[in-house]
């Protein structure tokens, strides 16, 4: 006993040596995962669609007789369902006879990919586990979400306790020691932030009396159908649409651009996006520029029609700046009505009616706007005349 005790550190350091001898090769230190989502597409409107890539690789695997494969993983996605609606899961980068059973859940609050290795092309008995694993990013699966609500789509979390990876070892079924990781924090990456197919060197936005002008600048341009212009006013958070401005296709030379949005009521902050659309109708988003407003359009305001005289048909253009029950209506010299252009509900903004009198007599018309408030404050009314001239 006495000799075994003697020998007994020496035993334990001859131990350590033939692990260390045996499992260098099995685990190296610098073997990791990387793992992210990647978000491809964020349409950023209600019944729109959020697309997200769940991706993954390898780092530092040795190209050596022993290979690195996938063992196994599972990740939770957590989403608001208040913003989004779970639709469907498909594209996976790994088909069936890459040796992978797999699998996506939803739940109404997350949806949970889980990964697990299995035989290639389904011959238990041929020793292929698993598929080896690249040094690129490979996407796993694609996610596609619907949108009921465009603020916060982007929000979605990581079940950290549920999140893991693991490697097989040269297609065995044993996970490799040490390998297995718990990533807390997966990587999410907004791939609308791509640049452009185009090059934007200038995008700006001024006040110009009761307008914001836009103003943009490209130097190259590839396939490139055109802008549409998208505005968030102070009192919503949802981006407008507000029209298309056609681009110029393909062209290695500079063109400029500009946009005015006459339609302001409400002082505030003003922001703006391009969404440029390729031909092919993919779209690409710009950078956000602001702008500080200070409204003349703050009060009720019926304007003169334009052109007048007129000969047959003329604009009539008139201010509310609060959501109002609206009448606007033409009368004869006689105040007898002969045409009721606007009856109905309408919300803040600068609108714009087109009267035409082409079936009408030369002579003076008038036109009156009545518009009643729906907060109950002050009703508004002003009339203005018109020259009928053929």
């Amino acid at each position: 006993m006495k000799k075994f005790l003697q020998y007994f550190p020496l035993l334990v350091l001859l131990t350590a040596l033939l692990q260390t001898v045996l499992f260098a090769d099995v685990a190296p230190s610098n073997v990791s995962m990387d793992q992210r989502i990647v978000i491809t597409k964020n349409d950023m409107v209600k019944d729109g669609q959020l697309v997200i890539q769940y991706q993954v690789r390898a780092n530092n695997i040795p190209q050596a007789a022993v290979s690195k494969t996938l063992g196994s993983a599972t990740i939770d996605i957590l989403y608001n369902n208040t913003k989004l609606q779970y639709s469907t899961a498909g594209s996976w980068a790994f088909t069936p006879g890459q040796g992978y059973a797999r699998a996506v859940t939803n739940n109404g609050t997350f949806v949970r990919i889980g990964v697990t290795g299995g035989s290639v092309n389904g011959n238990e008995d041929d020793g292929t586990i698993g598929y080896d694993m690249p040094t690129d990013y490979v996407k796993w699966v694609q996610i596609t979400f619907l949108i009921k609500d465009p603020t916060g789509t982007t929000n979605l979390t990581i079940d950290p306790a549920t999140n893991a990876i693991g490697l097989f070892q040269d297609h065995s079924n044993s996970l490799l020691n040490g390998i297995i990781l718990d990533v807390q924090n997966l990587n999410i990456e907004d791939a609308t932030d791509i640049p452009l197919p185009i090059t934007l060197t200038n995008f700006t936005a001024n006040q110009s009396g009761n307008t914001i002008k836009l103003n943009w600048e490209t130097a190259t341009e590839v396939d490139n159908y055109g802008f549409q212009i998208e505005r968030k006013s102070p009192s919503s958070d949802v981006w407008e649409n507000l029209g298309i401005v056609k681009g110029h296709g393909n062209s290695n030379t500079g063109s400029s651009y500009s946009y005015e949005d006459k339609k302001l009521v409400l002082s505030g902050k003003y922001s703006y996006r391009l969404k440029q659309l390729d031909n092919n109708g993919d779209f690409k988003y710009s950078q956000t520029v602001e702008v500080a407003f200070t409204s003349r359009n703050e009060n009720f305001a019926l304007e003169q029609n334009y052109p007048n005289p007129f000969n047959p048909a003329t604009k009539i253009s008139y201010c509310l700046p609060k959501e109002s029950h609206v009448k606007l209506t033409v009368f004869n010299s006689l105040g007898e009505v002969v045409k009721e252009l606007v009856n109905g509900i309408q919300v803040p903004g600068v609108c714009e009616v087109s009267f035409s009198a082409s079936e009408m007599p030369s002579g003076i018309y008038f036109y009156q706007i009545e518009a009643d408030p729906l907060d109950g404050s002050k009703s508004f009314s002003e009339v203005k005349r018109m020259l009928f001239i053929k």
